[in-house]
């Protein structure tokens, strides 16, 4: 019984599971806590809070959900799925560049290893910001999705301006200062 319920959930850990039950995990964190806060304060958490947790359960469920529903939940999709455009480096310049920088990886990774960069990325990205802060932890998250992306340079430093502006206004907004981290 133990080895199938071994193998049943190492069937089911995809990268994106795994996101997705980490996102749950922080989400219903984050709505305990918001109690704690004032009413004003704590209407922005639990709101967020709350929608990330439907978010999160349909799409855990979506193989459960009837059709109708689930076709409004499942996107055929993927974040990893795009044509090649003006926002990513094509995959000669990306092999040149790796090649340049002496490093030996696969030119063109599967979308599970990107899936599994991207949710490493944002965990690397939680810890860090309680670590050192949120608005200090962006433009480090921005500059390494960037680099191991392949966005182009051009896209990348309006993308970093772009998260910098916001973590700010987060910081200025919010009554937490983001600012400063937990350790």
């Amino acid at each position: 019984m133990a080895s199938s319920l071994y193998r049943t959930i190492t069937d089911r850990a995809t990268p994106e599971s795994v996101m997705l039950v980490g996102m749950l995990v922080v989400s219903s964190y984050m709505l305990v806590e918001s109690f704690a806060f004032s009413y004003q304060v704590a209407i922005f958490p639990r709101f967020t809070a709350i929608a990330t947790i439907c978010g999160v359960l349909l799409l855990l469920a979506r193989g459960y959900l009837p059709e109708s529903i689930r076709n409004a939940v499942d996107d055929s999709g993927s974040m990893f799925d795009y044509e090649e455009d003006e926002l990513v480096e094509s995959e000669e310049a990306v092999t040149s560049r790796a090649e340049r920088d002496g490093e030996h990886g696969d030119a063109s990774p599967h979308a599970e290893r990107q899936q599994a960069i991207l949710v490493g990325l944002l965990a690397g990205y939680g810890v860090v910001g309680y670590a050192i802060g949120l608005v200090l932890a962006t433009p480090l998250f921005v500059i390494a999705y960037s680099a191991l992306f392949g966005i182009r340079k051009r896209i990348a430093a309006v993308l970093l301006g772009v998260a910098i502006t916001i973590a700010l206004s987060f910081d200025y907004i919010l009554p937490v200062d983001l600012m400063q981290g937990g350790l």
